[in-house]
């Protein structure tokens, strides 16, 4: 009985063999990348006695971890003066992304009103403008000041 047992199971263990196949799926998953970085900026000024000046330069990251910066430098600057600093943006990842914020390492002082625009959504291998806009107040603003700020601004993948 034994031996006749182990003969079945083996005729049924030959048969399952010959009548079965085995399909295997092999990927490969590469992330994209989050990368932007400034591609362009100018300064536009609105300077009704002549003496203001603004000067924007595009500082490039040095280490690969994409950290540009803008420096701006506004001088003999007085209450009226306007200063637009426009610039663009571009993605060379490989995904899409959305502003997520910006930080004033150094807060402006209350006499330095601030507006901006910043791109957003931005696809992959495309480019946004925006700008950011320096008005010094006509009430509040002192004499013989210099202020120095640094602003980062945040890009995160879209789906965040």
């Amino acid at each position: 009985m034994f031996a006749l047992l182990i003969m079945a199971l083996s005729i049924v263990g030959f048969a399952y063999a010959h009548w079965s196949d085995r399909l295997d799926i092999n990927g490969t998953l590469h992330t994209g990348e989050v990368d932007v970085y400034y591609s362009a900026v100018s300064c536009i000024e609105t300077d009704p006695c002549g003496v203001g000046g603004c000067t924007v330069v595009i500082t490039t990251d040095q280490d690969g971890d994409s950290d540009d910066k803008l420096e701006i430098c506004l001088t003999d600057v007085y209450p009226g003066y306007v200063c637009r600093v426009e610039f663009t943006i571009t993605n060379r990842g490989g995904i899409p992304v959305h502003f997520e914020g910006k930080t004033w390492t150094v807060p402006l002082p209350p006499w330095v009103i601030e507006s901006e625009s910043f791109p957003s959504p931005i696809d992959a291998g495309l480019s946004g403008t925006g700008y950011i806009e320096f008005s010094i107040d006509q009430e509040r603003a002192p004499q013989d000041t210099t202020i120095s700020f640094e602003l980062k601004i945040t890009y995160n993948q879209c789906n965040l």
